[in-house]
């Protein structure tokens, strides 16, 4: 299960038994873009470069952060081409 609103959840849905464990992920690190960017293009090191900047820049200019999960939706839809995955703006 998850949620960004645990706030939100029903106590019988949180209660011992059904949930054990709870972990938080926070935003990601510029290590983790990267990472992510370099499992759909191996050996694209400098397009994970502009493509961690421009995550960067949208967080800097939006005030928000991309989850990882948002990253790696972004990245499957322009899976067939590296060069322009990095320079699209998110």
């Amino acid at each position: 299960m998850t949620t960004n609103f645990v706030d939100r959840l029903d106590d019988a849905l949180i209660r011992s038994g059904r949930i054990d464990a709870k972990f938080f992920f926070g935003p990601p690190t510029k290590d983790q873009v990267m990472n992510l960017y370099l499992k759909f293009f191996p050996d694209e090191k400098d397009g994970a470069k502009v493509f961690c900047e421009h995550v960067f820049e949208s967080k800097e200019k939006k005030g928000q952060v991309l989850s990882m999960a948002d990253l790696q939706g972004f990245l499957v839809r322009h899976s067939d081409d590296a060069a322009a995955a990095a320079r699209l703006k998110l």
